[in-house]
């Protein structure tokens, strides 16, 4: 089981962030913010905000992969 506090752990969370979005996150002061907890995760991997009239994506397989790595992690 991965380490939570390995850089192993979170590089494809972060490799996935910046995919979605890359421009935003390099601007200075840029930041992302998310949670991962047993009961779910929350994660900006779909680049940029959404308004409310836009419908929500569902993760793709590779993301879901990714973010159970970390929940998992202890």
């Amino acid at each position: 089981m991965p380490s939570l506090h390995d850089f192993a752990t979170w590089e494809p969370v972060l490799r996935l962030l910046r995919t979605a979005d890359a421009e935003s996150i390099a601007a200075p002061g840029g930041y992302v913010a998310g949670r991962s907890a047993d009961t779910g995760r929350a994660c900006p991997c779909h680049g940029g905000a959404r308004s409310p009239d836009e419908p929500s994506r569902s993760r793709t397989p590779d993301e879901l992969k990714v973010l159970y790595r970390v929940a998992r992690a202890r």
